[in-house]
């Protein structure tokens, strides 16, 4: 029987993958020239981890073996340190380029959705760095 937990991660880690890549692709593409390298950062970061986790799950439920194998390899601590730094890294830096370039425009312009679109995607990316350190 698969442990509930290690089967769980996955799922939770590719919803949130999926609406930061929604909310990215959505909102900040228009404004990708104004954020710089930490739109760009932040996306592939959640490509990456979106595919992978994807990758994971499809392993895990498709063969027992397999599943045992990458369990007990270092393939999935080292992708989990990997995917904590990036998390870490590409949502910090997306929060200081909104800060810096979009929050104004945020205050000046009446129902402007692609700061708190943003807001949500990087917080969200964080919640998600909390889930894998556990």
């Amino acid at each position: 029987m698969k442990p509930i937990k290690s089967v769980c991660f996955p799922n939770i880690s590719q919803i949130l993958g999926i609406i930061c890549q929604f909310l990215l692709l959505e909102y900040g593409s228009p404004y990708a020239n104004r954020l710089g390298e930490s739109y760009t950062e932040f996306l592939i970061a959640v490509s990456y981890c979106l595919i992978s986790t994807v990758l994971l799950l499809a392993c895990y439920l498709l063969s027992k073996n397999t599943y045992i194998l990458i369990r007990s390899s270092i393939y999935e601590i080292a992708f989990n340190i990997v995917a904590s730094i990036l998390y870490f890294s590409s949502s910090s830096y997306l929060a200081y380029a909104l800060v810096t370039r979009l929050y104004v425009d945020y205050v000046r312009i009446p129902f402007f959705q692609v700061y708190p679109a943003l807001t949500a995607a990087y917080v969200s990316f964080k919640i998600n760095l909390m889930s894998i350190e556990r």
